[in-house]
């Protein structure tokens, strides 16, 4: 059976980037939102690195802007992994609880750019129906948790899908709204279809607003803006559009400055954006005073306590701490550094030129108005919020279908040009038409093996330590807490779980060997210089230690002053 390039590339990146989004395992990880979703989108990843090499002409015929802050962000985030104090297996899949590490990155750019092959040969509407009708599945699952009805005992009960936090449900919800709105608004779908989409959008939008998440409506507001400026924009011309655009930006704006509790609106105030600005500023400070090699990728929640301010602290105490800096483009310049925060920030930089392009020309329909505002509405997101996968995923799939809709539209006549597609054009486009030869099917399931293998050890670990945490066995735990590629947190638990039995003498043992691999462990520098089981000499380093990563906790530092006073 002959296997199409092009329909494997589409059908792999829907496929890919839907378990991306929809992965969760409850019963058996410690992590059960995010290791699964890492799993499903690296070993997708890797299998779609065979249609990039074949269809490598086509790529090079993209922005020239736009592949090379590519290349260059992939290949500087790989170089700072040998040039930063972090540990590599953290720098490698990340922090537990997020798991954007490099491995992600590099599956984000991959999907990115097999997205923009889907794209260049019209697939471009038939992946945006997949997310359309994904977000039939997570608006259904949201209503059943509204209702408390999940079947599923999660952690907390809150609205949160299949996406494990409110934020990014709302997020989702809000991109998918974003979508079926431009329906309403710009396509000629029927009065049935748009009081169809119509109602799904204020459903969406309900789901946001009960949650109490505001990250959706504003990813909604702006994403509707786009798609209603670009409607208008043929009518009104470029300049006044852009115009329009503008005003409603700094409206935008001040509306945000009052959730900060800052400007005229200032009794919009939200705490969780007031959050985010102390979150933004600690991760400025880190990139400025790192700004080389940054402080190593995903090591954000490492850093965080040495570099926030004095308001962070006063707001709500010491205890209130982050392990990533709630913006996207700061948690990768902060972690690999400036030039690699550049790279990664030009990316994003020139789509949004290829969009402003495609707007002065008028020369776009109702698709590409469609996904030009989901992405948009992705920016927001990269703004204000984690770059969680099953979000993320998305927002790297659209970025790649606006970048390949250039090279479509070109190789097409000017009767021809939509980004829906034309029928008569599928049965005969060489790209699409191409079939794999036996060398590269094998090359395919070698490279998705790969990906496999490389995604599978992280998720393998978080089962066997959640296992062996539930039943309390300390040596499976040392196994899991001593292997090379465990995370911080499974060295944290087994250490709180040593000193809680009662179990002092191992749990200083353990923590002394893991400070002399990464001495900015802040549970084993605490075991340290508390432990009755260690030297005064230990003591005293891990006392100095913690004073620097932690200069601002008063508190902590009251206790250290008291253990200081009685080393000999």
């Amino acid at each position: 059976m002959e296997m199409k390039t092009g329909n494997f590339v589409r059908r792999t990146l829907i496929g890919t980037s839907i378990f991306g989004t929809v992965a969760v395992n409850p019963w058996l990880s410690y992590d059960p939102i995010n290791l699964p979703k890492m799993f499903f989108v690296t070993t997708g990843a890797f299998i779609l690195l065979t249609p990039l090499v074949i269809f490598r002409s086509q790529i090079n015929r993209l922005s020239k802007m736009y592949l090379y802050s590519t290349s260059l962000f992939v290949v500087s985030l790989g170089i700072v992994i040998f040039l930063n104090s972090a540990p590599w297996s953290q720098q490698l899949w990340g922090v537990w609880g997020r798991a954007t590490g490099f491995v992600t990155y590099l599956a984000f750019i991959i999907i990115m750019l097999s997205a923009s092959i889907a794209g260049s040969q019209g697939y471009g509407p038939t992946i945006r129906r997949a997310f359309e009708k994904l977000s039939y599945f997570i608006t259904f699952y949201a209503v059943i948790q509204a209702a408390e009805l999940d079947p599923i005992n999660w952690s907390q009960k809150a609205i949160i899908a299949t996406l494990g936090n409110i934020n990014f449900m709302s997020s989702f919800l809000g991109l998918a709204a974003i979508s079926m709105m431009s329906r309403v608004i710009n396509e000629k779908v029927g009065f049935t279809g748009k009081l169809h989409y119509s109602f799904l959008s204020l459903v969406n939008l309900l789901l946001i607003w009960i949650s109490g998440s505001i990250q959706g409506i504003a990813i909604f507001i702006s994403g509707v803006t786009v798609s209603i400026v670009m409607y208008f924009r043929k009518n009104i011309g470029f300049q006044k559009a852009i115009i329009m655009l503008g005003v409603i930006s700094s409206a935008g704006l001040v509306v945000f400055l009052g959730t900060a509790g800052l400007g005229p609106l200032r009794s919009l105030y939200q705490e969780t954006v007031s959050f985010r600005i102390d979150y933004w500023s600690a991760a400025i400070r880190m990139s400025l005073a790192n700004w080389k090699n940054g402080i190593g990728i995903d090591s954000y929640g490492d850093y965080y306590q040495q570099y926030r301010d004095t308001r962070a602290v006063a707001s709500t105490g010491p205890q209130r701490v982050s392990n990533t800096a709630h913006n996207i483009f700061l948690d990768v310049t902060s972690g690999a550094g400036i030039f690699c925060g550049l790279a990664f920030l030009l990316v994003f930089f020139s789509t949004s030129i290829l969009i402003l392009k495609v707007i002065k020309s008028g020369d776009y329909d109702e698709n590409f108005i469609a996904i030009s505002s989901i992405w948009t509405g992705f920016v927001i997101f990269c703004m204000i919020s984690i770059n969680q996968i099953g979000v993320g995923v998305w927002g790297f799939v659209f970025m790649g279908l606006l970048n390949g809709v250039k090279y479509y539209q070109s190789s097409q006549t000017p009767s021809q040009i939509s980004f829906r597609g034309n029928t008569n054009r599928i049965s005969t486009d060489p790209d699409r038409t191409t079939t794999f030869s036996r060398t590269n099917v094998i090359t395919t399931i070698f490279l998705g093996l790969v990906g496999f293998l490389i995604s599978i050890v992280p998720n393998y670990l978080d089962v066997e330590m959640l296992r062996s945490v539930r039943k309390l066995d300390f040596t499976k735990m040392a196994t899991v807490a001593n292997s090379p590629f465990a995370t911080t947190f499974y060295k944290d638990k087994y250490q709180s779980l040593l000193i809680e039995t009662g179990r002092d003498i191992d749990a200083s043992l353990f923590a002394l060997n893991e400070v002399k691999k990464n001495p900015r462990n802040y549970v084993s520098l605490k075991v340290i210089a508390f432990s009755p089981s260690t030297s005064d000499s230990e003591k005293a380093f891990a006392i100095k230690q913690l004073k620097l990563l932690d200069p601002l906790n008063g508190a902590l530092i009251s206790q250290l002053d008291l253990v200081g006073k009685n080393l000999r």
